[in-house]
């Protein structure tokens, strides 16, 4: 698959056209269902995909289709990144180039590593930012309530036949058989 992305001579910052949009939607379409065959390792069936495939698959997700939307540029280095061979052919320099994208974009949930899920220091700073500036808009941590929750009662938006009553009530009204 073609590594040109036609955005490489534009800035970073230049908004994207609708023809660059469509274009690099459908390349990220095509490199999803290049993926899948992968995955598959060519057999019309689904299966796990490979570690830098499922990188790949988590930032077309979660970062170049959603900013694509928004009419946002992928950075060249990223779209690079992404139409590097798949794990089997991939080696040297390339490598490690993915094995760090997947550290970065792809967080295993069964790794027993302290910093899996730890935010780097880019991302704390950026939310600190925030709060500093959103102080009314942070809400503190509350200690979960003690004792029994409260009764709460329906009423007549929920049901006119039920006004009055607490949810138990009307659970048990459920649970008992009709004549």
């Amino acid at each position: 698959m073609a590594q040109s992305s036609g955005h490489s001579s534009a800035s970073a910052n230049t908004p994207l056209t609708r023809e660059e949009i469509v274009e690099m939607h459908a390349k990220l379409e095509e490199l999803k269902l290049t993926m899948a065959a992968r995955s598959a390792s060519g057999r019309d069936a689904s299966g796990r995909y490979k570690r830098h495939d499922t990188a790949r698959k988590v930032y077309i997700n979660t970062v170049a289709m959603p900013g694509l939307r928004l009419g946002k540029r992928i950075p060249s280095a990223d779209w690079r990144r992404l139409f590097l061979p798949g794990d089997d052919e991939i080696s040297g320099p390339d490598k490690n180039e993915m094995d760090a994208f997947y550290k970065l974009h792809k967080k295993d949930p069964r790794s027993t590593s302290s910093d899996s899920y730890q935010l780097d220091e880019g991302r704390q700073t950026t939310l600190l930012q925030w709060v500093a500036n959103n102080p009314d808009a942070y809400m503190r941590p509350q200690p979960a309530p003690s004792g029994a929750p409260p009764s709460y009662r329906l009423s007549l938006r929920d049901a006119k036949d039920y006004v009055g009553c607490t949810l138990w009530q009307r659970a048990a009204e459920e649970k008992r058989p009709r004549a």
